[in-house]
């Protein structure tokens, strides 16, 4: 396996595929985001992070974009190396230890790849809130 290193765009490829992404037993990385920008962005930090540039097409059929790229050594290590599981991951994936154990700017970037693939702001008004309110969330269905 290729030695890689957990810096701050590895640490937001890694936040953003646990959020909205998966990793499939043919060695696929894939996101999926329905936001054309944040999935321009995440292709960008990918291929900083990685050297490799994910290709992104429009699926009609769930209104999202999808980055994806074939890639044993980069799925290897996010598996191995980040314990990002493969497959079905929802109820079994983790924060990775070495984003734990890491510096502030490399957790940062991690939730800042959460945030963007499940995050939200938004501004809300109830009977009793006349005037709203901002409601910062992050929410993942199974």
């Amino acid at each position: 396996m290729v030695e890689m290193e957990v810096n701050e765009d590895v640490a937001y490829v890694a936040g953003f595929v646990i959020g909205d992404g998966n990793l499939s037993k043919s060695y696929l990385v894939r996101a999926v985001e329905e936001n054309a920008l944040f999935i321009n962005l995440f292709s960008e930090i990918f291929q900083r992070a990685f050297n490799e540039k994910p290709k992104i097409y429009f699926d009609h059929f769930n209104n999202s974009f999808v980055a994806y790229l074939y890639s044993r050594p980069i799925w290897e290590f996010l598996v191995n190396e980040l314990n990002i599981p493969s497959g079905n991951k929802s109820r079994s994936v983790r924060i990775p230890s070495k984003i734990i154990s890491s510096e502030m700017k490399i957790k940062a970037a991690f939730l800042s790849g959460i945030f963007d693939a499940e995050g939200s702001i938004m501004r809300t008004k109830d009977s009793h809130h006349p005037n709203g309110y901002t409601r910062i969330q992050l929410s993942s269905q199974q």
